[in-house]
């Protein structure tokens, strides 16, 4: 685990924000199907969920389609202004470490695409407090391997030229081990893992690239003009196509858990 101080927020500033808003693939609701086929209660509805790390709510919105209220969470407000409003959706600016909630507020918390970037005890504390006995605690993330279907050339370029101009930053663990799970008092439901396929011309993967932290790094963080990043990966990713558009996987995970001592479904 990384101390706190070098963990930093590369999404607090409102052009990130805007880059994410409308950037990012929408691969929440694959998410949320395999949650509702794990997870869901009798009848297939959460009475209230909360969606910690939320950003641009997204993924808040996708979690409509398994819970009554959604509430998401999230540090940024330059984020939270750019999430969908819904009359079942209320956003609240907080960190996932302290949560403003009454214990055993809800029966599903999230967290998608986040989890990396928490005090990961201090926040798996307040998920423990914050769900019903026979809660459920969903913590996924996506993860974009630099891979072009049918052209390796491009995984040469994304890990090679790209990754060495623009390194992740320093982040905790993706997901939660089990030993950790148990340790904060939850047991391990199910371990998914899939593949979804995204098509992207490309000025679309230069959109999705410079959503990322390593970009944001350099770019709002590091004084590098945004612009002239994207320009740059257009120019270097744009003879890798071999028509005007072309499919990358993204590798899914999803691990559910329960609080330990309930029933496991």
């Amino acid at each position: 685990m990384l101390p706190a101080d070098q963990i930093v927020n590369y999404f607090a500033l409102v052009p990130a924000a805007e880059r994410y808003a409308s950037g990012r693939p929408r691969l929440h609701a694959a998410f949320v199907e395999h949650i509702r086929a794990i997870a869901a209660p009798d009848g297939g509805r959460f009475a209230h969920a909360l969606d910690v790390g939320c950003g641009t709510g997204h993924s808040t919105l996708a979690l409509l389609d398994i819970a009554e209220r959604v509430t998401g969470a999230d540090i940024s407000p330059a984020m939270l202004a750019r999430a969908p409003r819904h009359p079942r959706i209320v956003y609240v600016e907080a960190p996932a470490e302290r949560l403003p909630f009454p214990d055993g507020a809800f029966d599903l918390v999230t967290t998608g695409l986040a989890f990396h970037w928490f005090d990961q005890p201090r926040f798996l504390a307040e998920a423990h407090r914050l769900l019903t006995a026979a809660g459920r605690l969903a913590i996924y993330t996506d993860t974009f391997p630099g891979e072009m279907i049918g052209n390796p050339a491009f995984a040469h370029w994304h890990g090679g030229t790209y990754g060495c101009r623009y390194p992740p930053p320093p982040r905790h663990p993706l997901l939660l081990a089990d030993a950790d799970a148990e340790a904060a008092g939850f047991a391990p439901l199910a371990h998914e893992r899939f593949t979804v396929e995204v098509t992207f011309t490309p000025e679309e993967l230069a959109a999705f690239l410079t959503t990322q932290s390593n970009v944001n790094a350099a770019a709002d963080a590091g004084g590098e003009d945004v612009g002239a990043v994207r320009e740059w990966i257009i120019a270097e990713a744009a003879p890798l196509f071999q028509s005007p558009a072309a499919t990358f996987p993204f590798r899914c995970a999803l691990d559910i858990f329960r609080r330990a001592g309930s029933e496991a479904r």
